[in-house]
């Protein structure tokens, strides 16, 4: 008994629990953060986390940097603005700090992402729940007419999330990054030899994916099966095209390509964009430092009126693109170490396994959201930028 109650396994249950939490409701696994911290602070001596960090000194550096260039941005309007906001940035400087200090044999790939596909099925059965539930609270003799919906995509989007209080995006790109790991991640090897039970999960999965229509997710997952496409063999080719024409097709039925297609074209964020850079360029000086933190967000807002883009002025939008905001928020310094760190990330893992599945999304996910403003973003990132760092960067893939 004693064996099963010791540091490592403390750690190692409370690392499982922080990143089940991460899809999960909107500030879960911030409370979750503690009990991490907690658990590595025991798990190893201080000269071993020491030594871990030396071998990785460097990545932790960049991520250091990102937070340093984010501070700077704040106080470059003290005392006008508040430095609590500061506070949504820790993640910055705790995660990378646990995940970096420890041995890779304490965070396996596999044991990761088993922990992320747990917490993606509690949030798939949580939403799917209160679909039946809808569905259900009706008269007796409204249950088949109203079961249609399941399928439909009346409960997409927000409202299929709105049990667990998450934004479909951030959802999507960690479903996303859970169903390309379970196609193709070694690990996953002999899970795969296990048709029925490999089906039915990726069945749920891809479902669930298709319902929340996020295009920032479901972009990622083409790009990465196409990518895929060329690296694998004829057999994989051959089915990959039967899969594509099968989702094709699915989304035929629910109208799904056409919905996404028309918003993707009549998107109003790019010509935000437009209006803000035309502002952002009237001084050179701007495009150097940046802006920063408030007077960025007071001017999207000068933008989005002179535009007329009144839901994007009333309810504060950011830039809603990661690129932009560093651009804008920290000038060309921010944007050009932003894309440095990523660099880094492809020069440290070789882009080994779900090394490339990850930077694929965060690529995609920085041209259409603003996600490293959001809690959720920052803990996706800071996670697992660490996490495959520290098991790709000195050892072969199998």
């Amino acid at each position: 008994m004693k064996r099963y109650l010791n540091k490592e396994n403390y750690f190692k249950t409370a690392v499982f629990i922080f990143i089940l939490t991460l899809p999960l409701w909107r500030n879960l696994n911030t409370w979750v953060l503690p009990v991490l911290i907690m658990s590595w602070l025991n798990v190893s001596s201080l000269t071993d986390k020491k030594k871990q960090l030396k071998n990785h000194k460097i990545s932790l550096l960049y991520i250091y940097s990102l937070f340093l260039f984010i501070f700077l941005s704040v106080i470059h309007d003290f005392p006008k603005h508040d430095l609590l906001i500061l506070v949504k940035y820790l993640g910055f400087l705790l995660i990378p700090l646990v995940f970096l200090s420890v041995s890779a044999e304490k965070i396996k790939i596999r044991f990761v992402f088993i922990a992320l596909g747990t917490g993606l099925l509690i949030a798939m059965i949580s939403s799917w729940g209160a679909v039946l539930y809808s569905i259900f609270d009706r008269p007796a003799n409204q249950y088949l007419k109203q079961s249609k919906y399941f399928f439909q995509w009346i409960y997409t989007g927000k409202n299929l999330l709105k049990p667990i209080d998450i934004h479909p995006s951030y959802f999507g790109v960690m479903l996303t990054f859970f169903i390309v790991a379970l196609f193709f991640e070694n690990d996953f090897s002999k899970l795969r030899n296990k048709k029925l039970l490999f089906f039915i999960l990726s069945f749920l999965f891809l479902l669930f994916l298709l319902e929340i229509t996020s295009r920032v997710a479901f972009l990622s997952f083409l790009l990465i099966l196409l990518i895929m496409f060329f690296k694998k063999n004829t057999q994989f080719k051959i089915a990959s095209i039967f899969f594509i024409f099968f989702i094709f097709f699915i989304g035929l039925q629910f109208d799904f390509f056409n919905k996404k297609i028309n918003t993707i074209f009549q998107e109003e964020r790019y010509f935000r964009w437009i209006k803000i850079l035309s502002c952002f360029f009237n001084d050179k000086k701007d495009v150097i430092l940046g802006w920063g933190h408030l007077n960025a967000e007071k001017n999207y807002i000068k933008a989005y009126q002179a535009g007329g883009f009144e839901l994007a002025r009333t309810q504060n939008y950011n830039a809603h693109n990661q690129y932009l905001e560093f651009f804008f928020r920290t000038g060309l310094f921010g944007l050009l170490f932003y894309i440095k760190t990523l660099k880094h990330f492809i020069q440290k893992t070789k882009l080994k396994n779900s090394a490339m599945f990850f930077l694929v999304i965060i690529i995609v996910f920085s041209f259409g959201e603003s996600f490293l403003e959001r809690n959720k973003g920052i803990f996706f990132f800071t996670t697992f930028y660490s996490i495959l760092i520290n098991n790709y960067a000195f050892k072969k893939t199998k």
